[in-house]
């Protein structure tokens, strides 16, 4: 319809699951791929993308999924969250109404003979019963805001002696808690439990390992590990020359990686094995060391620095989003 010289059209507004897709389908990346990079089962992507919220984990892990998101993707996750928050209310109220309805309708086909006269002494049980539930449920949840996480260290026990220069950090916590080994996030399965090889120096190493809940509520353990490591320097192509022996140390490249966002999504191959995958804060920085080669992935490129051997190299990317496999060869250095 024109009117006054203009024309109105309607405008329609994207849901999030569209609005998801659609940001997928730009940067071609299937939702495999964002599992994959993520953490985040693929059925939960997909109720995401199809307004399934009913079918979604409580609301908290359900920000966390869109958070992830929206760092691998490069885009705004506040705007995300605004989507969902909006249509998942618009959700609870068609529920909230169509029970309403329904009870009304139930309620007129009633008949006065069908009323049940309760008595007295099961009405008070039946409260007193509501009343413990509660009391119960109440409890858990105080005692989860309250309590520390469960952590324990299964290997190497405190004072532990060995020959190598790394070791095996392995111990469990409890689910959905935040890990680091002195200072440093390292990968938690769904259990709790965790599995993270540290370097060594040689004497006495003290190890920090610290558990976060989402209540913000930490607790800690130090072990001491004795390192009397007597490795000598590997030579390749050594040739006696006059009576001298001569050899190239091998080649080995060492990168360190920060960022300068508030936090970052990232996922590192060293030598084509996944060594990291997660959200990296400008608080820390992530260290690695490789043979061959390091492939990074991460959700703001020109957000994500990089040194080599101890020279900085800059951003990984010009360009602002998603930067993948971007590949550092010890062969170029």
């Amino acid at each position: 319809m024109i009117k006054g010289g203009f024309t109105r059209k309607k405008v329609k507004s994207l849901t999030l699951g569209e609005k998801l897709r659609q940001i997928r389908n730009e940067r071609r990346i299937s939702l495999n791929e964002v599992s994959k990079h993520t953490q985040i089962q693929l059925r939960y992507l997909e109720y995401l993308e199809n307004g399934k919220y009913e079918k979604l984990p409580a609301e908290v892990y359900v920000k966390g999924f869109l958070k992830n998101c929206a760092n691998f993707l490069g885009v705004d996750g506040n705007s995300l969250l605004k989507l969902y928050n909006r249509e998942r209310g618009i959700q609870k109220n068609i529920k909230k109404e169509q029970k309403t309805s329904e009870g009304f309708e139930q309620r007129k086909l009633v008949k006065i003979s069908n009323f049940v006269i309760v008595s007295k002494a099961t009405a008070i049980a039946f409260a007193v019963i509501l009343a413990v539930l509660a009391a119960v449920y109440l409890y858990k949840e105080v005692s989860k805001f309250v309590s520390v996480p469960r952590l324990t260290v299964l290997e190497p026990a405190d004072g532990t002696a060995i020959k190598n220069a790394a070791v095996w950090i392995k111990g469990i916590t409890d689910k959905d808690c935040e890990v680091f080994i002195n200072g440093q996030p390292i990968l938690v399965d769904d259990r709790g439990e965790f599995n993270e090889e540290i370097d060594l120096q040689k004497g006495a190493n003290f190890i920090t390992v610290m558990s976060k809940n989402r209540f913000d509520k930490e607790s800690s353990q130090t072990i001491s590990v004795q390192s009397n490591y007597e490795g000598e320097i590997k030579k390749e192509n050594s040739s006696e020359i006059n009576g001298e022996v001569k050899g190239e140390q091998e080649t080995k490249m060492k990168m360190e990686i920060y960022v300068n966002s508030d936090s970052v999504w990232l996922s590192v191959k060293v030598d084509g094995h996944l060594a990291y995958s997660g959200t990296l804060s400008s608080q820390v920085k992530q260290s690695f060391e490789a043979k061959e080669k390091i492939s990074i992935t991460s959700g703001k490129g020109d957000q994500t620095f990089v040194k080599i051997n101890g020279e900085d190299k800059g951003a990984l990317s010009k360009d602002q989003g998603l930067a993948r496999d971007v590949i550092f060869r010890v062969d170029n250095l």
